[in-house]
Order: structure tokens, then sequence, then C-alpha cells
């Protein structure tokens, strides 16, 4: 409430009223910004390993061969399957959908499929 207010009052007044020191409000916000650093951080580990992972299978495997080879590794942080399962579909939902490919003309493979549509229209 105080960070999103920030702009309106200053700290030491939004504090005053709430009644909590100044200093637990810092330490908190300090506290959630190492966090949010952390898991942006192993989100980067996390995203690193899957696309090595893909790359080196010609990429060709799929979000339940990926999450196999990730657990036997043993070096895989995520917090949960859901999360893992979340990750591997973004990333072969953008690989496969939004990314240029070269024998397409550079473009994604839905803009590649649409074309034929629009010259019927």
């Amino acid at each position: 409430m105080i960070e999103k207010n920030r702009h309106l009052y200053s700290v030491s007044a939004m504090c005053e009223v709430l009644q909590i020191a100044r200093s637990s409000f810092y330490y908190e916000t300090e506290i959630a910004a190492q966090k949010e650093k952390e898991k942006a951080k192993e989100e980067q580990e996390l995203k690193e390993k899957i696309l090595k992972i893909f790359n080196e299978n010609r990429k060709i495997y799929g979000t339940r061969k990926i999450k196999g080879n990730l657990l036997k590794a043993g070096g895989a942080h995520f917090h949960s399957l859901n999360h893992l399962d979340l990750e591997l579909f973004d990333y072969i939902n953008w690989y496969n959908n939004i990314r240029s490919h070269s024998a397409l003309g550079y473009q994604s493979p839905v803009i590649y499929r649409n074309l034929p549509l629009k010259k019927i229209v």
C-alpha cells in the first residue's frame, strides 16, 4: 500500500498513519527486491538449461522429454512441476509459433500459415 501511494504521500507520513516503523518498510522493500532478483536469475538459468537440452536434441524434444532430462540431470531448480510446465510451454510455443523461421521467409509460422488465406479473401 505504501509503495503504491508513494507518489502521493511521503513514506514517513504513511508509516505513521499505519503505525509501522519506517525502517520496517525499507527493510521489507529491500528483501522483496532481493527475492525478485534471485527469482529472475533462477528463471534465466532454467531457460538456458531448457534451451541447451532442446538444441542438443535436434530441436525436436517436447515438454515431457525436456522435463525428463531436467529431472535426470538433477540440476533443475524450479519451484514446482507446474512452474516447469509453464516455462516449457512458453518456450516451445515461442519456438513453434512466434519466432522467425528462415525457411518461411523470416516469418513466424502463424503469419506464414495465414498468407494463403489472405490471398483468397
